[in-house]
């Protein structure tokens, strides 16, 4: 009778003995390949090994298939990874499990759907909203109660919440007495998107999913809700940052 316990994978030996999921290098190097369009994407494992895969928007002869996509990095988190050694040797996906970082192809909104002033005034709504709400004083009065560096100058916020990334960035700055530079990370954010965040001081940050990552340092605050990659677990693996404020995380 076959074990329902199977022997741990490599994966999950190197990942147990310590050995980090990402690291700024490998980041910065599928950042890199995909912004070069590479043929093929080469993954680096987490036992030092690398896996090929083909590039689907280089290969694929029908570009119009990807007119309103884009090239992204994907970030696996530690289940996912270390599970290889649950999964039968053939199974199709078990070679990639291995692999923390890989490549998306994710849709990017239509901006025909959509233009500035409507953006604008959307972003405006929500924010008011978001100020008479009781989370939003909730918010104020547990970030003003934290021991926080004093060099604290970074808020990376991921996604959404950007309402609230403005009321952390404002207490933080009230608290520390310094501007407060606030990051914002989301790879198919549209141009319009971007604009709007520009104008209520926030930086969005370019690249395909793995740049602020980069920045993150001991003087930054992180703020993250609901993400869709293991953010707790990349930041771990990266610094050790001033701060940090997380909701659930879906995975």
């Amino acid at each position: 009778m076959a074990s329902l316990n199977p022997p741990p994978g490599t994966a999950y030996r190197y990942y147990h003995a310590g050995s980090p999921l990402f690291t700024r290098d490998n980041i910065q190097d599928l950042e890199d390949q995909i912004n070069r369009n590479d043929p093929t994407f080469k993954y680096q494992t987490i036992d030092n090994g690398v896996i090929e895969a083909i590039n689907i928007v280089y290969t694929n002869a029908d570009k119009r298939r990807h007119q309103n996509k884009k090239l992204t990095i994907g970030l696996e988190d530690y289940r996912t990874v270390t599970s290889e050694h649950r999964r039968p040797q053939n199974h199709p996906g078990s070679a990639l499990t291995e692999a923390p970082l890989f490549v998306n192809l994710e849709e990017v909104r239509d901006e025909l759907d959509y233009n500035y002033d409507t953006a604008a005034q959307a972003f405006r709504d929500s924010l008011d909203n978001w100020r008479q709400n009781a989370k939003c004083a909730a918010l104020e009065s547990y970030i003003s109660k934290l021991d926080l560096p004093p060099n604290t100058c970074r808020l990376h916020s991921s996604r959404e919440q950007h309402a609230a990334a403005l009321t952390i960035a404002g207490v933080l700055k009230r608290k520390l007495g310094a501007p407060i530079e606030i990051i914002v990370q989301d790879p198919v954010y549209s141009t319009v998107g971007k604009a709007v965040l520009t104008d209520h001081g926030m930086k969005p940050v370019d690249g395909v999913g793995g740049k602020a990552f980069l920045d993150i340092d001991s003087r930054t605050f992180v703020f993250t809700v609901f993400p869709e990659i293991p953010i707790r677990q990349i930041v771990a693996d990266l610094a050790r940052p001033a701060g940090m404020f997380w909701h659930r995380y879906n995975g």
